[in-house]
């Protein structure tokens, strides 16, 4: 908390389970804490029935996986669930307070843990009709026949790869997806059945390996290391302590709160009307470049700081909102990093390390862009290793409970576990079925499990980024395929493997498939409203159930009536573009183990092992190490000049007005949050009913 950040502190030691890698920074809280964890304990939690909360967040489920793909696809508006605090499952809360405001003296009204058990049923599955499974997916299976020509010779290269039972089959399915059904004619729903209901599997046992190892990560990260789940308490905060929250309740009567949601609903407005009316001049909020800022000056045209010039400044309400939220430490690091980045990439341009380009074929130059991306795997490896470390003792919990040994364990522990005894069977089965699934489509057993490995790496490290800091992006231009090139190489792959490979890759296992933080945030929440673990568990499996089922019908309602080549481009043709063209080049030209790679990859672990050190030996240390592992991604050239403003808001405050006024202030931040979010539901209803597209007020 902010206003123990001056205190003096006592040295903070290795815990029974291993180092306590958060413990020197995050004692500031520990105090702070535990007090609320006793209130919480003293508080009368105002329980209700749980079928009403789940019926209420299932209810929600179905509304997101109809409006988010429609959002997506055809209006290319804001995406409701492009952070981990997805927009579209904040709004519906909001809507459900707004519904029990006018409930609230009925016996109908939803109590707290109602709310949140419908707020947490909404949170996982809420990716999925979006870039979690539906939108990319579905495109996908028939784009490699539709765009095939005899220039790229997907035919040749990829098609003799892909077995049946993967992609819908028949002319008119392919090319009434993207041309639209002749008038009269039925969705040929019957074809798509068979390969989408077995991608489902696949999907279905990637979530069982992410919920158990949630499991075993949640009683270390919430317990023994105190994590702040910044995120979680977003939600807490708007509900407040009134027994039937509403917007009634003290949180929406602070007037600061008001003032925080008028800031960006101007700008929003203001930028909205100039779509319907040009004279309107709009206010420029976002993509503002380094080198349009000085555009007469010739630093930014010329070697080496040319590089520069595509540096943004993006003004993110909320962003500046949970920015001002977060722990000092945690927003300075990411604006740090961020810049240590971009001096690191003109170091290396400067001594012709290399040229930066992508690595579109196993024969391009590797330069400094891709440099930086294999540093931060190696640190990305290192810190998940550490992890798994720190938590041997749940891991033990785990594998006890999982045997029935209950006795031993509560010895063992000294207290009954919350961990199940099904977690460490649910990651059994799950890896069965995945690797059952890609040997099936005749992937190599070792490009699989490396597949499978990468993909861990960068959920459990998103996972205690989101968990630790509250970002509301962590996405990396790192995908598991790529690690085949350099590790592998790709003249030990064949053919077949690479086409399915990249179908996996793309799909199921992207950055926004994993729902680890989602997970996460919503068992800190189950936990602070005493929601019990099987309703909570029982919303997630029922809520990912409706979301894939209507999610996956609406995207193919979507294509057969306006035809996918009248939608979302990224989705209905460049990704299938850049996947295939990409894999091809892995085919054509053959490499083997890159060993600079692998050692940028060692050099980002030694560093990475080295902030850690710092962080927790030296109480003076001002940077997170977590930093180093967002820095010069697509989040973080994004959102580090509003986290930026965010510290700056700050630090200012806490160092001419003091603590008092910091916390005063936070209803403000919390405003912008509101604020934000409120403008995308607003313009997302007037473009609906007015047709406009690509209108996208958050995020750009």
């Amino acid at each position: 908390m902010a206003q123990h950040e001056n205190e003096p502190l006592e040295p903070v030691k290795p815990t029974e389970h291993g180092p306590d890698l958060e413990a020197v920074r995050e004692r500031h809280e520990a105090r702070c804490n535990m007090q609320s964890a006793l209130a919480q304990q003293n508080q009368t939690i105002h329980t209700g029935a749980p079928w009403r909360g789940l019926t209420l967040g299932l209810f929600g489920v179905v509304i997101l996986s109809v409006v988010t793909p429609y959002a997506d696809a055809f209006l290319q508006s804001s995406g409701l669930a492009a952070t981990y605090l997805p927009t579209g499952v904040f709004l519906l809360f909001l809507f459900a307070l707004g519904i029990n405001t006018a409930l609230r003296f009925t016996r109908m009204a939803f109590t707290q843990q109602e709310l949140m058990l419908a707020y947490v049923t909404m949170l996982v599955p809420s990716a999925i009709p979006s870039d979690g499974l539906a939108t990319r997916l579905v495109p996908l299976l028939v784009e490699l026949y539709y765009y095939a020509t005899p220039i790229n010779e997907w035919a040749i290269l990829h098609q003799p790869n892909v077995p049946h039972w993967m992609t819908p089959q028949g002319q008119e399915v392919i090319d009434w997806f993207f041309t639209g059904k002749p008038t009269g004619a039925a969705i040929p729903w019957k074809a798509w059945m068979k390969p989408l209901a077995l991608w489902i599997l696949l999907a279905a046992g990637l979530y069982l390996i992410m919920i158990s190892l949630s499991v075993a990560f949640r009683k270390r990260w919430m317990d023994a290391e105190r994590l702040q789940f910044p995120l979680a308490q977003i939600p807490l905060m708007v509900m407040g302590d009134d027994p039937t929250p509403s917007w009634y309740s003290s949180f929406f009567r602070q007037p600061l709160v008001w003032a925080g949601i008028a800031i960006p609903f101007f700008f929003h407005t203001v930028n909205g009307l100039n779509i319907y009316f040009p004279s309107i001049p709009p206010i420029g909020l976002s993509n503002i470049t380094l080198g349009s800022l000085f555009s007469g000056s010739r630093i930014f045209t010329d070697v080496p700081f040319y590089r520069w010039a595509n540096i943004q400044f993006n003004f993110y309400w909320s962003i500046i909102g949970i920015s001002y939220l977060l722990r000092s430490e945690v927003s300075l690091s990411v604006w740090v990093f961020e810049w240590f980045y971009y001096i690191e990439h003109i170091i290396f341009e400067s001594t012709s390390i290399g040229d930066g380009q992508f690595q579109w074929t196993p024969l391009h130059t590797f330069g400094y862009t891709l440099a930086a991306r294999y540093q931060r795997l190696g640190a990305m490896v290192l810190a998940m290793l550490v992890y798994f470390i720190a938590s041997r003792g749940e891991i033990r919990e785990v594998l006890l409970a999982a045997f029935g040994q209950r006795k031993r364990l509560k010895k063992a522990s000294g207290a009954e576990s919350s961990i199940p005894w099904w977690s460490l069977w649910a990651f059994l089965l799950g890896a069965g079925i995945y690797f059952a699934w890609t040997t099936a489509a005749g992937i190599m057993f070792s490009v699989s499990f490396l597949l499978l490995f990468f993909f861990l790496v960068i959920a459990i490290t998103t996972a205690r980024i989101v968990a630790a800091t509250g970002l509301l992006w962590v996405h990396d231009y790192f995908v598991p395929m790529h690690g085949m090139t350099v590790i592998v190489g790709s003249a030990r792959v064949d053919p077949r493997t690479w086409t399915n490979m990249g179908f996996v890759d793309f799909s199921t296992l992207s950055n926004r498939a994993n729902i680890m933080p989602q997970l996460l945030d919503g068992m800190k929440i189950a936990r602070q409203t005493s929601i019990r673990q099987g309703h909570y568990f029982l919303g997630i499996g029922l809520g990912l159930v409706a979301a894939v089922f209507v999610s996956f019908a609406m995207i193919l309602w979507l294509a057969y009536t306006y035809g996918g080549a009248n939608l979302e481009p990224w989705h209905f043709f460049n990704g299938g573009d850049w996947l295939f063209n990409r894999t091809a080049g892995f085919q054509r030209y053959h490499v083997y183990t890159h060993w600079t790679a692998i050692s940028l990859m060692g050099a980002g672990a030694v560093f990475m092992s080295v902030l850690l050190y710092l962080h927790r030996t030296f109480l003076w240390w001002p940077i997170y190490p977590l930093g180093f592992l967002i820095g010069d991604t697509v989040a973080s050239n994004e959102i580090w000049f509003p986290v930026f403003l965010g510290w700056v808001i700050k630090a200012a405050i806490i160092r001419f007005s003091g603590a008092s006024a910091y916390n005063r202030l936070k209803n403000g931040a919390l405003g912008l949050i509101l604020g934000e979010f409120l403008s995308v539901g607003l313009w997302l209803v007037i473009d609906g009913f007015s047709g406009v597209t690509l209108h996208r007020v958050f995020p750009k």
